[in-house]
């Protein structure tokens, strides 16, 4: 049985804010990283991106260019973050895809999603 979104969200909250920097993957040397940064094997942070607070990626992801993720974020495995994609405060699964100028805010999203451009 899992938790309601609220408290996913809030239970990763506090489980992010303890994390320690970890950089597996490579990151652009135009992005820009503000906060703590977890990021897994093969995952790639293209140029112009911005990484505020607490953020963890997992193993095999791309990100960007020019995409915005802030707050206590959780990216899982084989996700893809498009083009001026931002994201806030949310949890992905694995193999979600956000297309080009999209944005999540506070949400709770499972494995293998689409969301479309725009």
């Amino acid at each position: 049985m899992s938790l309601p979104p609220w408290q996913e969200l809030e239970a990763a909250r506090g489980e992010l804010r303890r994390q320690q920097p970890d950089i597996r993957g490579s990151v652009h040397p135009f992005a820009v990283i503000e906060g703590t940064l977890q990021l897994g094997e093969g995952s790639v942070i293209k140029a112009g991106c911005v990484i505020e607070g607490h953020v963890r990626i997992g193993k095999q992801c791309s990100i960007g260019p020019n995409a915005y993720l802030r707050g206590d974020t959780r990216i899982g495995d084989r996700c893809v973050i498009g083009h001026a994609v931002e994201i806030k405060s949310s949890l992905l699964g694995n193999e979600v895809r956000v297309a080009h100028l999209s944005y999540v805010g506070d949400s709770v999203l499972r494995d293998d999603i689409n969301i479309g451009g725009g």
